[in-house]
């Protein structure tokens, strides 16, 4: 009991850590990255001085797993958009990114349905599908709150653009947040409520990585994580939420710009 009520409190202080980290990445980035290049070596301490311990190792695999996320940030920042496309950046940012959860998933030995890379249960099938279906209204919905530009030129193809959309948002992000987070704050919060614990932990995480856009998405991005992080939990895929997650970026940067610009 003591053990779980320690988890649970350290997790929170992380929670807030990156939220610090990502408010001041909008105030100054050099110095958010800086923040965010602590608690990753706090996290990959944690974790590794946990390992030691056998019964500490879930715990251990959440937190070093945590790790990928102030990389992500990291990465995004060492990458200024203003000296790519927006697609570029994508990709360039997506590729170190693939390769990381991969390589964590690998020497954790994880395997693919615990990571939600499975066919949805039959029985909830239908899930998946209103999931897909809904990208489009909270697409608009978003793009209400934000109002970005076009992520391509006029006249540009959008066949590529929706690809890296669906593959380097989509389904990146859903493995990461719903897949690999989901996967091991669960495991480590087991007993006493702790996958719902789990759940929202991850959410509420995914909710402060959307902070530089604005508070509003951070909210509006935490509750869409947290629909995904129980559709996940029923049906036992990230497939449909990762499509649907690429949807709604695809409302956002391309279908609502270009519908506002005719």
């Amino acid at each position: 009991m003591q053990r779980k009520i320690t988890t649970d409190v350290q997790i929170v202080a992380y929670i807030c850590l990156l939220a610090i980290a990502e408010y001041t990445v909008t105030r100054n980035q050099a110095i958010g990255m800086i923040v965010h290049g602590c608690i990753l070596f706090a996290l990959l301490a944690h974790g590794t001085i946990g390992a030691i311990a056998i019964e500490n190792a879930p715990v251990s695999r959440m937190y070093t797993a945590l790790a990928i996320v102030p990389l992500l940030r990291i990465l995004s920042l060492c990458v200024p958009l203003v000296h790519f496309g927006i697609m570029s950046w994508f990709v360039i940012v997506g590729i170190p990114l693939f390769v990381a959860i991969f390589t964590y998933i690998r020497i954790r030995h994880i395997d693919k349905k615990s990571l939600g890379l499975a066919s949805p249960d039959p029985t909830a099938l239908y899930l998946e599908f209103v999931i897909i279906a809904a990208a489009i209204p909270l697409g608009w919905l978003e793009y209400q709150m934000l109002e970005p530009t076009i992520a391509v030129s006029p006249g540009t193809s959008w066949i590529v653009p929706i690809i890296i959309f669906l593959v380097c948002t989509g389904f990146l992000e859903e493995l990461l947040f719903r897949g690999l987070l989901q996967h091991t704050f669960t495991e480590a919060m087991m007993g006493g409520g702790g996958s719902m614990r789990g759940i929202l932990a991850v959410s509420a995480i995914f909710g402060i990585f959307h902070l530089g856009n604005s508070w509003l998405d951070c909210i509006f991005a935490g509750v869409v994580g947290l629909m995904y992080a129980l559709v996940v939990k029923r049906t036992g895929s990230i497939y449909g939420v990762s499509i649907s997650h690429g949807l709604i970026n695809i409302m956002l940067f391309l279908v609502m710009p270009y519908l506002a610009l005719s």
